[in-house]
């Protein structure tokens, strides 16, 4: 704050696990100067995080820079705990995953489509989503009501 009511101007970053503030932070600040008529840009890494503070955008949207397009080719997270006895069945479920995100799961759509999950790490058929539940937050105590 010193610095910018200062004119000495900077650029400044904020770092930190989630729920530390940040968000906070950046929109306590902005507030305080565009009150004051000040102009501020507020750039973030990410696009999730630009969405946090009003009016923030990517920085290489903001200025122009151009990156490669990162994709998703590996999901380390299903492979966390995995035995070796399950590698084909992950294999095909980490496919699944990818064309989700690449949106072709399912054959061509209108931006709407039914896709049924695959069995093929669900064991529980009494109540998958809860066993979905149990696989993907291990470690704890899923309620799930069915409406």
């Amino acid at each position: 704050m010193e610095a910018a009511l200062n004119n000495k101007g900077g650029v400044f970053f904020v770092y930190g696990y989630g729920g530390t503030g940040k968000t906070f932070l950046w929109r306590a600040s902005c507030a305080c100067f565009r009150s004051k008529g000040d102009i501020v840009v507020v750039v973030a890494s990410s696009g999730i995080a630009a969405t946090l503070i009003p009016g923030g955008v990517t920085a290489y949207s903001r200025f122009g820079i151009s990156i490669n397009v990162l994709r998703l080719t590996k999901n380390m997270r299903l492979q966390v705990g995995s035995s070796t006895d399950n590698v084909e069945e992950l294999r095909k479920f980490s496919e699944w995953l990818l064309e989700i995100g690449d949106g072709i799961a399912g054959g061509e759509n209108d931006g709407e489509v039914d896709l049924e999950l695959p069995n093929l790490l669900i064991r529980d058929v009494t109540n998958p989503i809860k066993t979905l539940v149990d696989v993907t937050y291990p470690g704890s105590a899923s309620t799930i009501v069915e409406s």
